[in-house]
């Protein structure tokens, strides 16, 4: 304070303070980035093309990459990496809900993890997600969802909440097969006798799309004697008289049997009936008779 002053006999008072501003100054956070995404076959394997699915069963994919995060990969392991692969045009997109056709999903807390992070501080780590795609996964390339892609998305959130996306876009192919249980057995039959109860052959789709299929059978050889192929009849409903049954040849042909993909957890399948007439004409027959049948997946027409 200085002292007063007399200025024409009054007392002015002049009071100087001395004000102290404290700013801190703190790191603003580093938002975090994918530097690369890669869809493979295996563990830090090469890159695929398109996708070929496996009949009957699932086909692990393994997408991996790396990130960068200038404040320490901790903040990773506090935060969040999240997974999605899905049809491009589903509801919802990379957040669709997990469904086998067309949305799967992985995170750190199952199916993803992160490599490289020990101390917490490093600014590069990698990370890896694992899936199993389902053979009825559908197809891109053709059919009802042609045009539309397949798409890896991968996003990572820092525990600041700041992200960052990178996808990698892919098609699953169709895939058309297809598994047979049952046995054709005819029984005994006589000379000129055909069998009453159909011989049964159980067919399953084991792929990702609707089909037909390609039937041929050959001659029915006997210890004596020879059967001809189109004395063997078939037919998708059960029942069904010998004569209102479709004969085999022995060149393979197309037969409308619409056998549609599966789409949730139980696998399709429909049967295929069969009946075996005994022609009068070969009196010579004798003995067991076999036949090989052809039995072929083709495109749902």
């Amino acid at each position: 304070m200085r002292p007063l002053a007399f200025y024409g006999g009054t007392i002015v008072g002049i009071l100087l303070l001395s004000l102290l501003f404290h700013i801190s100054f703190g790191r603003a956070n580093t938002a975090p980035v994918i530097d690369s995404i890669i869809v493979s076959a295996s563990s830090q394997g090469a890159q695929i093309g398109n996708i070929n699915l496996i009949e009957g069963t699932t086909k692990s994919l393994y997408i991996y990459g790396q990130i960068t995060e200038d404040d320490g990969c901790s903040q990773i392991q506090n935060g969040s990496l999240n997974f999605s692969f899905y049809r491009s045009m589903v509801t919802g997109g990379a957040d669709c809900t997990v469904d086998p056709l067309n949305c799967y999903k992985a995170s750190l807390t199952g199916g993803c993890e992160l490599s490289g992070c020990t101390i917490g501080s490093e600014t590069q780590v990698d990370y890896e997600c694992n899936i199993a795609v389902q053979h009825f996964a559908q197809p891109t390339d053709a059919g009802l969802f042609a045009g539309q892609d397949w798409i890896a998305s991968v996003t990572v959130t820092d525990d600041a909440l700041a992200s960052d996306t990178i996808t990698s876009s892919t098609d699953i192919h169709t895939l058309r097969g297809l598994s047979i249980s049952g046995e054709v057995d005819y029984g005994q039959l006589s000379i000129g006798s055909t069998t009453l109860s159909d011989a049964e052959l159980t067919i399953r789709n084991t792929g990702n799309a609707g089909l037909d299929l390609m039937l041929a059978a050959t001659d029915m050889n006997c210890e004596s004697g020879v059967i001809e192929s189109p004395n063997q009849k078939y037919s998708s409903a059960s029942g069904q008289i010998y004569d209102e049954m479709l004969a085999f040849s022995t060149s393979s042909a197309y037969y409308d049997f619409s056998l549609q993909a599966q789409t949730d957890g139980t696998q399709s399948t429909s049967s295929l009936y069969m009946k075996l007439s005994i022609p009068t004409s070969t009196s010579s027959l004798l003995g067991v008779c076999t036949s090989t049948l052809q039995i072929v997946a083709s495109e749902d027409i």
